[in-house]
């Protein structure tokens, strides 16, 4: 085995090292600390050697009573965030002192912190269409499944609007994806502003808006389909290209039902899509 260390040696090691050293004695006074605790901790060493820790005034290094794995140290109007590590020191097997060792994750943090943000944002954008600033397939389905829940629960009329635009695939192909876009924008906006705050409108699939509508019975769903549709035939919207287009929708309405959940809602809807397809009807329940 080699030689013990020497104590000048591994003196110079501690306050060499690029982490916080903070030693305390038996009795819990300060006996010796490295320059990056000094730097870390914002504290003069010479200031704290000697003192116990109830010997540190205004509560300066008051969590060393009470050591924590994170430590938040004031630095002005900003905190620097330290990780901590605590542990007894034994020589002979007896408890000599305790040592702290500190590592900066103030940088670590801020970038966990803007991550987080980062991720909570997209995740906000991820319930949006983009195109229409409106709720896209996965927020109808978040905000859907407590309304039905409540209509299982006390019986409340719930409704539901599919309205799809005929022929989007053809729009697309004859004006391009922005004149499609302006159709969805404009669409949705006259949806939005013609509905009540109550009700839930978004972009279900391409070419399609979802209204979920509270508090309403088919027959006043019906009426709203058809007033919807009497809209959206009387927009005037300029193409890419200065074209003036109109376009048609059609609708299908649902109403829950007891058993019914989400799915079978949706299914409904689309059933009666796909019947007024093969009829001249432009909204069916």
């Amino acid at each position: 085995m080699s030689d013990p260390l020497q104590s000048s040696l591994a003196t110079a090691a501690l306050e060499a090292a690029p982490f916080g050293v903070l030693i305390l004695d038996r009795d819990q006074r300060v006996c010796w600390m490295n320059a990056t605790a000094e730097e870390f901790l914002d504290v003069e060493a010479e200031r704290l050697i000697g003192l116990g820790l109830n010997g540190l005034s205004g509560g300066e290094l008051s969590y060393l009573s009470e050591p924590k794995e994170i430590v938040a140290v004031p630095m002005g109007l900003d905190t620097r965030w330290l990780k901590c590590w605590h542990l007894p020191l034994r020589i002979d097997n007896q408890i000599a002192g305790e040592i702290y060792f500190y590592i900066d994750i103030t940088e670590y943090r801020q970038i966990r912190t803007e991550r987080d943000q980062l991720a909570e944002d997209l995740s906000r954008q991820s319930m949006r269409d983009p195109v229409t600033g409106l709720p896209n397939r996965r927020g109808l389905l978040a905000a859907l499944e407590p309304q039905v829940s409540r209509s299982r629960r006390y019986g409340n009329p719930l409704a539901l609007i599919r309205l799809q635009i005929d022929d989007i695939d053809q729009l697309d192909g004859r004006h391009g994806a922005s004149t499609v876009d302006r159709v969805m924008l404009t669409i949705g906006q006259v949806l939005r502003d013609r509905t009540r705050w109550a009700d839930l409108i978004g972009c279900f699939e391409a070419g399609e808006f979802l209204l979920v509508m509270p508090e309403t019975t088919k027959g006043i769903a019906v009426q709203l389909a058809e007033k919807f549709c009497s809209w959206v035939a009387d927009l005037k919207i300029t193409a890419m290209d200065g074209s003036t287009i109109t376009v048609v929708a059609r609708c299908g309405v649902t109403e829950w039902m007891r058993g019914d959940d989400s799915a079978k809602m949706l299914r409904r809807t689309l059933q009666a899509l796909k019947y007024i397809r093969n009829s001249t009807k432009r909204f069916v329940s």
